[in-house]
Formats: C-alpha cells, sequence, structure tokens
C-alpha cells in the first residue's frame, strides 16, 4: 500500500497545514522488516518534505507491547518490545540524510516546542 494506503495523505495534509506536529518514531509498529525497516523509508521522507518545521524524532521507549496476542487479556502485563534505540537512530540519517535538517528535528524543533 505504501504512501498511498487510507489515512497517510490526510497526515501530509495536517503537517503541510502547519496545525501539527508529527513525531517519527517507532517504525516497528508500521513494519516488519526490522531491524532497519527499509518499507518505512517512504513514510518518513514524505512527512519531512511535506514540513520541516513540524516534524518531532522520538524512541518510543520503553516500547510497550499493545499487540493483540491469543490468550492475553487487555489487563494482562505485556513484555516490552526488544527493540535496539540506537540502531533505530541510525536509521534517521536514512530517512532524513540532510545534517541540517536532522538537527532541526533533533533540536531545533523540540527547543522551540517546549522552550528550552
Amino acid at each position: 500500500m505504501g504512501i498511498q494506503q487510507r489515512g497517510f495523505p490526510a497526515l501530509g495534509i495536517l503537517d503541510r497545514s502547519g496545525k501539527a506536529y508529527v513525531k517519527i518514531s517507532a517504525p516497528c509498529l508500521a513494519s516488519s522488516q526490522a531491524p532497519d525497516y527499509p518499507d518505512v523509508v517512504p513514510f518518513a521522507k514524505t512527512l519531512v518534505a511535506a514540513n520541516l518545521e513540524r516534524m518531532l524524532w522520538a524512541t518510543n521507549w520503553p516500547h510497550p507491547d499493545s499487540a493483540r496476542t491469543p490468550g492475553r487479556k487487555a489487563t494482562d502485563i505485556a513484555p516490552l518490545l526488544r527493540i535496539d534505540d540506537g540502531r533505530v537512530f541510525n536509521q534517521l540519517a536514512v530517512w532524513v540524510p540532510d545534517g541540517a535538517q536532522r538537527k532541526t528535528i533533533l533540536v531545533e524543533n523540540p527547543a522551540r516546542i517546549y522552550g528550552f
């Protein structure tokens, strides 16, 4: 389905409008192609291109597992997903090859939003 899948274009519209912030994180939730999640690249690049000034990055740590699993009740404590955050962080350079743009996502945007 890719970036044409239902709902994704609406996210791009919100991003471009400047009325929403988009956090690019947790590729494990959108992909089964661990550990580098190559199928996430077009999504990240599309969102960054839509409005760099509204992008944030995060690890999504501690990686809760909210998947529906046979035999697991909604009230059960599920084990956390084992994700290599360093490896996922290294993918940011694939998603956003330009160093100045990565600085905007990692430093400037959070500083503006959170006032530090």
